[in-house]
């Protein structure tokens, strides 16, 4: 998973590697996450992750850690624009677009 910084403007600060997974998890707690955007001076920042299945819909865990990574970014000042996954074919999806994040959980 990494971290892609945002200036106030929206262009890219910075860039971090906040972890690595296996071939069926990553192992990533919000507080790593918003370690690295608060040390990057992130304004807003973009999650973007992996997934070697080739499938690039978000899991139930990539919605629940979503979630749960806005909510605590809110409370700093330090929105999550978008959380994009992508795959090896080139696709991608983006919970922005989909509208993953504020769907229940259970879908």
């Amino acid at each position: 998973m990494h971290l892609l910084a945002l200036s106030g403007q929206g262009g890219l600060r910075g860039a971090r590697l906040i972890a690595r997974g296996g071939l069926h998890a990553l192992a990533v707690r919000p507080s790593d996450i918003l370690r690295a955007g608060l040390e990057l001076a992130a304004s807003g920042f973009v999650l973007v992750h992996n997934h070697p299945s080739g499938n690039p819909d978000p899991s139930l865990e990539d919605i629940a850690l979503t979630r749960r990574v806005q909510e605590s970014a809110d409370l700093l000042g330090m929105p999550l624009v978008d959380h994009v996954i992508v795959v090896a074919s080139g696709s991608f999806s983006s919970f922005v677009a989909n509208q993953w994040a504020s769907q229940p959980a259970s879908q």
